[in-house]
C-alpha cells in the first residue's frame, strides 16, 4: 500500500537529513559566469548516516526557463520549460555495486560538463526554420545576477548541476535531490542588422523639422535627419563589460536664404530600453521584427525598462555645402519638371506652396553633415545587461532612444533605433556549433581537452 502524501514527505525529509548530499564545483565562486565551451567539473558526495538502498543516481546539467502571467482577473499558473538536460555517466565503481550506501562512509562521484554552444534539436519544435534556429541558441541566466538585469520577477532562466538519488525507504520508493545553481552567459555572435520596413511603428529612424531662430521669428530652413542600426554592443563573457557603441546621424539642412547658416546640432540625451517578452506558451515570432499576433492561445506580455546612457563627445560638426553646379543642376531639373506639367496642374501646385517652401526651392542650397554619437551602457557594477536572445518562453531585445537638439530655442528630434547586444566568445565553437561526444574505453588515456561523453536527455 503506498504511503500517504504527508507520510511520504516525512520520509523524504528524513532521507535528506540522514543522507546529506553535497555538490562541489572546482574553482567556483558566487559571481563566476560560465560561457559556451566552459568546463563545469567537480564532485557529488553522499554521506549516509545509516544504510540506504538506492536504485539509480543521476548527475545532470539542467537549463530551465519559467514564466508566469498575472492578469487582472486571474493568475495563470507558472509555466516551466526544460530546454537543456545533460546526464553525466560516471564509473561503475564510483558507487557500491550492491546498491547500498553504508553508514559512516562517504561516496564521491566526479562529473565534468561542457557548456554547449547550441541546444539539442529537441529543445524547440517550431515549424519556422528562422525562429527555431534562434530558439536553439543557448539563452543566458535571467534573474540570478548580483545586479538588476532589467527583467521582471515573473520570468527566470536558471542553470544548475543536479544530483538525484532514487532510494528505497520502508519498502517505498523516494528520492533526494540537491542542486548547485550556476550563472551562464553564453556566446552570442553578431547578427545582421534588422530589415526595417518603412512605417514600422516600433522604430523611428528619420525625422524632419522646420527650424526657426526662435518661437516668433520666421522660418530659417528645413532640417532632415536619418540614422540606421549601429554595430552591435559586445559584452565580455567573464566581466560582462560592454563595448562602446557609435551611432551616426546624417543631417541635411535647406535654408530659406543664402545668408542663413546651418543651426547648431547636438546630442541631448540617450536611453537604452530593454524589452522582455514572455508567455506561458511558446512564443512563435521574433518580437523585434514581427508584429504581435492578434490572436494567441496564451497572452504574450512585454516588460519595458529604460536606462539612461552616458553620451560621449561628438566632436565639432562640419557642414559641407553642396557645390553650385549640383545646386544649379538641381534647379534645372526642378524647372524642367515644372514646365512639363499641364498649366492647370502647375497653377494648382503654385497656389499650395508656402512662402518658405518657395524660398527653399529658390535658394537650392543644401548643407550636409554627420553627427557621430558615441555612448556607453551603465557598468556591470550597476546593471547586468543581457544579450539579445530569443527562446520559447522568454525573449530580450533592445532599442536606443536618442534625442538631438537643433538650434538655440530648444527644438528636438527623437529617434528610436534597434540595438543588438552580442557576447564575445572565449572558446572556438565547433564548425556545426554543437559539442562533439566521444566514446572512450575505460583503459584509454583521457585527454583533458576531450568533451565528456554525457548524453542529452530530452
Amino acid at each position: 500500500m503506498p504511503l500517504p502524501t504527508s507520510a511520504k514527505s516525512r520520509a523524504q525529509s528524513r532521507v535528506k537529513r540522514e543522507c546529506p548530499v553535497e555538490i562541489s564545483i572546482d574553482r567556483h565562486f558566487e559571481a563566476k559566469a560560465y560561457t559556451s565551451g566552459s568546463a563545469v567539473a567537480g564532485q557529488v558526495t553522499f554521506s549516509p548516516q545509516s544504510d540506504f538502498t538506492f536504485d539509480t543516481v543521476d548527475i545532470v546539467l539542467v537549463g530551465c526557463a519559467s514564466a508566469q502571467v498575472q492578469l487582472l482577473q486571474r493568475e495563470i499558473p507558472r509555466s516551466n520549460h526544460t530546454f537543456l538536460e545533460l546526464r553525466m555517466p560516471f564509473p561503475e565503481d564510483a558507487l557500491p555495486h550492491t546498491g547500498i550506501l553504508e553508514a559512516g562512509n562517504s561516496y564521491t562521484v566526479p562529473f565534468s560538463f561542457i557548456i554547449p554552444f547550441q541546444l539539442p534539436s529537441a529543445s524547440c519544435k517550431h515549424r519556422s526554420t528562422v525562429i527555431r534556429e534562434r530558439h536553439l541558441q543557448l539563452p543566458p541566466t535571467v534573474g540570478g545576477w548580483e545586479h538588476d538585469d532589467l527583467a521582471i520577477h515573473s520570468v527566470g532562466i536558471e542553470y544548475s548541476v543536479r544530483a538525484r538519488a532514487v532510494m528505497k525507504v520502508d519498502q517505498q520508493t523516494t528520492s533526494i535531490e540537491k542542486k548547485h545553481i550556476i550563472k551562464v552567459m553564453p556566446y552570442f555572435p553578431e547578427q545582421p542588422p534588422l530589415h526595417i520596413l518603412p512605417g514600422n511603428p516600433m522604430y523611428q529612424l528619420s525625422q524632419e523639422k522646420m527650424i526657426r531662430k526662435d518661437m516668433l521669428s520666421s522660418r530659417n530652413g528645413y532640417l532632415k535627419a536619418s540614422t540606421s542600426q549601429p554595430d552591435p554592443i559586445v559584452l565580455s563573457a567573464d566581466k560582462l563589460e560592454a563595448s562602446e557603441c557609435t551611432l551616426t546621424v546624417d543631417l541635411e539642412f535647406s535654408p530659406t536664404s543664402k545668408k542663413i547658416k546651418p543651426p547648431q546640432i547636438y546630442a541631448k540625451s540617450g536611453y537604452i530600453q530593454a524589452l522582455t517578452n514572455y508567455s506561458v506558451g511558446h512564443i512563435g515570432f521574433l518580437p523585434d521584427q514581427h508584429k504581435h499576433p492578434r490572436v494567441s492561445p496564451n497572452p504574450i506580455l512585454t516588460y519595458f525598462m529604460d536606462e539612461q546612457v552616458t553620451l560621449g563627445e561628438s566632436g565639432e560638426l562640419h557642414w559641407d555645402q553642396q557645390s553650385p553646379c549640383s545646386s544649379a543642376e538641381s534647379s534645372r531639373r526642378s524647372s524642367v519638371s515644372v514646365s512639363q506639367q499641364p498649366p492647370e496642374r502647375a497653377r494648382k501646385g503654385s497656389n499650395h506652396s508656402t512662402g518658405s517652401d518657395s524660398a527653399i526651392a529658390t535658394t537650392s542650397i543644401k548643407y550636409k553633415a554627420k553627427l557621430v554619437v558615441p555612448f556607453n551602457l551603465p557598468g556591470p557594477d550597476k546593471k547586468a545587461f543581457l544579450p539579445t536572445f530569443y527562446s520559447c518562453l522568454v525573449c530580450r531585445t533592445y532599442t536606443f532612444r536618442l534625442i538631438i537638439g537643433a538650434g538655440s530655442h530648444g527644438s528636438t528630434l527623437a529617434f528610436t533605433i534597434p540595438v543588438q547586444i552580442a557576447v564575445e566568445g572565449c572558446y572556438t565553437p565547433p564548425i556545426d556549433a554543437t559539442p562533439n561526444y566521444t566514446q572512450i574505453d575505460a583503459e584509454q588515456e583521457f585527454d583533458d581537452q576531450m568533451l565528456p561523453p554525457y548524453e542529452f536527455v530530452l
